[in-house]
């Protein structure tokens, strides 16, 4: 099986000449769960943004299947990539969840029942059938995220890009999104601070800091390393910490 997604010497800076990628190195593995974490400012959001060809890079290459992400090539990567942003008003502008859902696949050409068969499909596996006919704006945070990841799944990506998914969410809402993500078969990125989420869903972790990649390893290996957690301006996943009261480590035990 081929590498899904191969980054080499990424490299951009934002318009005030500021550098927020320097020369990234990135290699997502067929059918892997890979977890990209850093301080705020490490530039995570815009790798993101790079990959799926939103912002244009001052030097190096993206391959995603084995074709190199140019203007050339960018309408057709796009097709098998899905990109769920951090706010999901920006993902949804319809007049019902059914009808964002539907608007990927509408605008692939797809005929009337198949564009049926895949919004049907998206919106089981995020758990919302029952709010098709509602108003986005209408929804509450998760089930705007929930509608946001299905509209997503709908237009059938190869690769899942998720960044800062939970995001703004409540507890219920980040489970189930939580659960929902570990359900999924698709290779995938996830950009989070939230570092349990990472824990629970990704097998592998990346840090990107000062513009580079810097650690990667599973995620057992890189988050429970405090050390360097510590040296790159992150704190321990919740569950490793212990206890300031009772000294005891609060860790759940998680399937891959």
């Amino acid at each position: 099986m081929s590498t899904p997604l191969k980054i080499e010497a990424l490299r951009y800076r934002y318009t005030n000449g500021t550098k927020a990628l320097n020369g990234v190195d990135f290699e997502l593995r067929p059918l892997a769960r890979h977890g990209i974490i850093g301080p705020n400012g490490a530039g995570k959001s815009t790798l993101l943004q790079l990959i799926t060809g939103i912002l244009q890079e001052e030097s190096g290459t993206v391959r995603v299947g084995g074709r190199v992400l140019e203007k050339s090539t960018v309408k057709e990567i796009r097709k098998k990539l899905g990109l769920l942003f951090q706010n999901s008003d920006h993902q949804l502008f319809s007049h019902s969840v059914e009808a964002d859902v539907a608007f990927g696949p509408l605008n692939m050409g797809l005929s009337p029942d198949e564009v049926k068969e895949r919004v049907d499909k998206a919106l089981k596996t995020v758990g919302i059938s029952h709010l098709a006919d509602r108003a986005p704006h209408a929804l509450s945070g998760g089930e705007k995220k929930s509608a946001a990841l299905a509209s997503v799944l709908s237009m059938d990506p190869e690769i899942l890009l998720l960044d800062e998914p939970s995001a703004g969410l409540d507890s219920r809402s980040r489970r189930t999104l939580i659960n929902t993500i570990r359900e999924l078969p698709h290779a995938m990125i996830i950009v989070s601070h939230d570092l349990d989420l990472i824990w629970e869903t990704c097998t592998e972790v990346s840090v990107l800091f000062e513009g580079r990649i810097v650690e990667t390893g599973d995620v057992e290996t890189v988050l429970s390393d405090r050390g360097k957690m510590e040296m790159y301006r992150m704190e321990l996943p919740l569950m490793l910490q212990r206890c300031e009261h009772c000294g005891l480590q609060v860790k759940k035990e998680f399937d891959r």
